[in-house]
C-alpha cells in the first residue's frame, strides 16, 4: 500500500521543484495484504524536473533524492528518470490527444552495492480533458539483490492521472506518473 503526496512549484515553462512524502507498506509475495509485512517505510524526497522539446517529442528529466526510514533502518536513495512523450494524432497535448510514452528510471543508493533497481515503461495514453488523462502500458522492474539472484518483475500498469497544477497554470500537459 502506498499513500503519498507533495507540493510542487513551477520554475517557468520547463522546470519544477517538488517536496514529497509518503508511507509505503510492502508485503511478502505469498502474503494476504495484511501480513506478513516485509517492510514498513516512511519516505520524504526532493525532486527537480525539467523538460525539453524537439518538434512533437517531449523529453522530461527527473532527478530525485529520497530520505527513507525503513523497518531495517535509515537509507538514502537517488533516482533519475528519462521520460519521452510523443503526441500521435495532434501536434500538442490537448483534450482528445492520443500519445505514446516510454521512460527508464535508475535507482542508486549511498550504500554498497550502489545500483539498486531499474524500471522501464512503454505505454499509450489519451488526454480526456485538460486535467484528466488515462494511460496504460507495460512496466519491467529489475531489482539487484546482493545476497540472492536479481529479481525481474513485469506488470501491466493502468493510470488515471488528474493534474490540477497544469490545468490552473495553462502550461502544456506533460503526463507522467507521480511515483
Amino acid at each position: 500500500h502506498e499513500t503519498k503526496g507533495g507540493f510542487q512549484h513551477n520554475l517557468g515553462e520547463a522546470s519544477s521543484v517538488l517536496v514529497g512524502f509518503g508511507r509505503y507498506v510492502t508485503y511478502s509475495p505469498d502474503g494476504n495484504f495484511k501480513s506478513p509485512i516485509k517492510n514498513d517505510e516512511l519516505r520524504t524526497w526532493l525532486q527537480f524536473s525539467m523538460g525539453n522539446r524537439f518538434g512533437r517529442l517531449r523529453i522530461e528529466h527527473r532527478y530525485r533524492v529520497e530520505q527513507r526510514w525503513t523497518s531495517v533502518g535509515y537509507r538514502n536513495r537517488f533516482r533519475y528518470r528519462l521520460n519521452l512523450i510523443m503526441p500521435i494524432n495532434k501536434p500538442t497535448m490537448e483534450p482528445g490527444t492520443w500519445y505514446a510514452t516510454g521512460w527508464n528510471e535508475i535507482f542508486l543508493t549511498n550504500l554498497q552495492p550502489h545500483f539498486e533497481r531499474n524500471r522501464a515503461f512503454l505505454g499509450i495514453g489519451y488526454e480526456v480533458t485538460d486535467p484528466f488523462t488515462i494511460q496504460a502500458g507495460f512496466l519491467n522492474q529489475y531489482d539487484y539483490r546482493l545476497a540472492v539472484a536479481p529479481l525481474t518483475k513485469n506488470f501491466f500498469q493502468l493510470s488515471l492521472l488528474f493534474d490540477l497544477k497544469s490545468y490552473k497554470t495553462g502550461r502544456e500537459r506533460h503526463p507522467s506518473t507521480f511515483d
